[in-house]
C-alpha cells in the first residue's frame, strides 16, 4: 500500500499512470459489481417463481378449487367436481320429497305452483288402525276420521331384463306341395335384428349400453360386472363390437348430415382433450406409442335453432385437424388460446374471457386470504375486477334481443375492455415475464384482438365455455375409463358421445333417441338410406322431438355431476 510520502516522491507521469491503473481497476470492480448483481437478481426472480410454483402446486393438491371471489356479486361459476365426502354434512336435515323435487328442477318459477313428481305413478298405502279398534277408548263412542298424516317416499325398482322370442309362424300348402314341384311357403314379416346374426343385441340392450358408457360415465367392465351380478354373461367385447357396428352403420351418415348442418352455422366453439388409444396401426411410426390421441369437439354457438355437439377423433392436436373438419366454414368460432386454431386462414376467431381470467385467478389463489381485496390492490386483483365486470354485465343482458346486447356491450362493455387493455400494456414490462402474473398480463396482450372479437355481434358469447362444458363428460369419463383400445373403438365413441350430448342439448332423453334410432333405421336397408329418410332421424326434427322430448332442461354440465 502506497504511503502519502511515497506520493510525494513520484513525478507527474508516474502519477497520471497510477491514476489511470486505479480507475481501470474501479471499472473492473464496477462492471462485477453489476454483473453479480444482475444474478443476484435473477436468482431472487427465480427463487420466487420456484415459491410460486411450489405454492400453486400445494393449491392444487390441497386448496380450494373455487374461482368464486367476494368483489363482484356475480363471479363466474365453480367449473369443478367436489367428491361426495367434501359436500356431506351428517348434521343437515333430510330433504323432503317436494325439497328434493325443487333442487331437481333448479330455480322455482314466479307464480307456478310447486309440483310433487306429477309425471310419476303414485301407490297409497293406508295405515289405518283395525275396524274393532274405531271405539273410543275412554267412552265407548264412534270414532270419526278428521283427515290423514301423508308422508311421501321414493321408491326405486331395479331395471328389469327379460327376453323377447321372436316366432314367426311358418306356412306351407298342402296342395301345391302334392300337385306341384314347387312349394308354397308363406311366413310374416318379422323385425330385423339391430346387428346382424346376432340373436342377443336388441335396441333397447345396446342403447342402455350406451346410455350408461357415454351419459353416466360407466365403463364396459363394469357393465359387464353388472350384468353377470344379474346371471346374465355379456362379455366387454360383445359390448364394444356391438357399439363399433351402430356407430358406423346407424349413427355415422346421421353424423355427416350433422357435419354438413353445422358448418352452416354462424359461430361454433371449438376444443380439444387429449385420450390414449391402445392400438393404433395407422399412428405415425415416429410417434411414441404412448403419444396421446385427442378427442375434438365442434359445437354450434347459442344462436342457432337446433344445437350439435360433434366429437372427432385424431391422432394429433395439429392444425390441419380443424382445417379440414371447418372446410367451407368461413364464419365466427370460439376457441380458447391454442395458437394451431389462428393458423387456419378464413376463420374469425373469437377469444375466451373465462381462460383469460382464468390465468389471473392463478395468481389471486397464490395470496393468503387475509391480504385479499386490501389497498393497495394487486395486479391480479385489479385485472379479475376488469373481466369480472364483463361478465355481470353479459349476466344482465342475458334476456336482451342480440340487436339490444350488441348496442349495449358498445356502450359498456367496450369502455371496461379499453380501459382493461392500457392497464395491461402499462404493466406488462414491470414484471417477472415467466411468474404467473407475467404469464396472465402476456397472454391478454397476445389474445387482444380475439378477445375483442365478441363485440362484434349480440350472438357470439364473452367465453367458450359451451365447448367446456360439452367437453367435460369426456373429461370425467376417462377417469373411469382411461383410455380407448382401439382405433374403431375411439371413433365409434367420439360419434356417440356427439349424439348422446346433441339429444341433452336439443332436450331429448338420450336413451330413447338412441332406441328409436337403432329400432327403425334397422328396418331399412343402409342401401335405401336416403337423405330425406336420415333427416327424420336427426335429434332435432319433428318426428324425433315428438317421439323422445323430456323435461330434462339443465345443461350437459349438470347432468354430468
Amino acid at each position: 500500500m502506497l504511503r502519502p510520502e511515497d506520493l510525494n516522491r513520484m513525478d507527474k507521469s508516474t502519477l497520471i499512470a497510477l491514476v489511470q491503473e486505479l480507475g481501470k481497476q474501479v471499472n473492473t470492480m464496477s462492471e462485477e459489481l453489476d454483473t453479480k448483481s444482475k444474478e443476484l437478481d435473477t436468482a431472487l426472480q427465480l427463487i420466487e417463481i420456484y415459491k410460486e410454483s411450489i405454492a400453486s402446486l400445494n393449491l392444487q393438491i390441497y386448496g380450494a378449487k373455487s374461482e368464486k371471489r367476494t368483489p363482484i356479486t356475480e363471479p363466474l361459476p365453480d367449473n369443478t367436481f367436489n367428491d361426495a365426502e367434501v359436500l356431506a354434512d351428517p348434521s343437515a336435515p333430510e330433504e323432503t320429497v317436494e325439497e328434493i323435487q325443487r333442487t331437481y328442477r333448479g330455480k322455482k318459477k314466479k307464480g307456478k305452483r310447486e309440483m310433487d313428481f306429477e309425471g310419476l305413478p303414485v301407490i297409497q298405502e293406508v295405515h289405518d288402525i283395525p275396524e274393532d279398534q274405531h271405539d273410543c277408548p275412554n267412552c265407548d263412542g264412534t270414532l270419526r276420521c278428521i283427515g290423514s298424516d301423508v308422508r311421501k317416499e321414493l321408491v326405486e325398482i331395479p331395471r328389469q331384463i327379460y327376453v323377447v322370442e321372436h316366432i314367426t309362424p311358418k306356412y306351407i300348402c298342402d296342395e301345391c306341395e302334392k300337385h306341384s314341384e314347387k312349394s308354397t311357403i308363406l311366413k310374416a314379416d318379422s323385425p330385423k335384428p339391430v346387428i346382424p346374426n346376432s340373436g342377443l343385441a336388441s335396441s333397447s340392450l345396446i342403447s342402455s349400453i350406451v346410455f350408461r358408457k357415454f351419459f353416466m360415465g360407466l365403463p364396459l367392465y363394469r357393465q359387464e360386472k353388472e350384468y353377470k351380478l344379474n346371471g346374465i354373461k355379456i362379455n366387454r367385447q360383445n359390448m364394444a363390437n356391438w357399439m363399433i357396428h351402430v356407430a358406423a352403420n346407424y349413427f355415422k351418415p346421421l353424423y355427416d348430415i350433422m357435419h354438413e348442418e353445422l358448418k352452416k352455422s354462424l359461430s361454433i366453439h371449438c376444443d380439444e382433450t387429449p385420450v390414449i388409444v391402445l392400438k393404433e396401426p395407422s399412428r405415425p411410426k415416429e410417434r411414441s406409442k404412448n403419444s396421446k390421441s385427442y378427442f375434438w369437439l365442434f359445437q354450434t354457438g347459442r344462436s342457432e335453432k337446433h344445437p350439435i355437439v360433434l366429437f372427432k377423433y385424431s391422432h394429433s392436436r395439429a392444425h390441419d385437424i380443424p382445417k379440414e373438419f371447418l372446410k367451407d366454414f368461413n364464419n365466427y368460432a370460439h376457441v380458447d388460446g391454442y395458437s394451431a386454431y389462428h393458423k387456419i386462414k378464413g376463420i374469425a376467431w373469437v377469444g375466451c374471457w373465462s381462460h383469460c381470467r382464468r390465468l389471473f385467478m392463478d395468481v389471486y389463489k397464490l395470496i393468503p386470504p387475509k391480504d385479499r381485496n386490501k389497498e393497495p390492490l394487486q395486479l391480479c386483483e385489479i385485472g379479475l375486477n376488469y373481466i369480472d365486470r364483463l361478465f355481470t354485465l353479459e349476466k344482465e343482458f342475458a334476456d336482451f334481443p342480440y340487436d339490444k346486447v350488441f348496442e349495449e356491450r358498445q356502450k359498456l362493455s367496450l369502455p371496461i375492455i379499453d380501459e382493461f387493455f392500457t392497464w395491461v400494456h402499462d404493466n406488462l414490462n414491470t414484471v417477472i415475464p415467466t411468474s404467473k402474473i407475467g404469464t396472465a398480463l402476456t397472454y391478454a396482450n397476445n389474445q387482444e384482438s380475439y378477445l375483442r372479437k365478441y363485440l362484434v355481434d349480440g350472438r357470439l358469447e364473452i367465453s367458450n365455455n359451451r365447448a367446456e362444458r360439452s367437453i367435460r363428460p369426456i373429461s370425467i369419463g376417462k377417469k373411469n375409463w382411461l383410455f380407448a383400445n382401439t382405433e374403431g373403438g375411439a371413433e365409434a365413441s367420439a360419434i356417440l358421445y356427439s349424439f348422446t350430448l346433441t339429444a341433452i342439448e336439443n332436450s331429448l332423453d338420450p336413451f330413447k333417441y338412441i332406441e328409436l334410432v337403432l329400432n327403425e333405421l334397422a328396418q331399412i336397408t343402409p342401401s335405401n338410406f336416403t337423405h330425406e329418410i336420415l333427416t327424420e332421424y336427426l335429434p332435432y326434427s319433428d318426428y324425433v322431438i315428438s317421439k323422445c322430448k323430456t323435461d330434462l332442461t339443465n345443461s350437459v354440465n349438470d347432468n354430468i355431476t
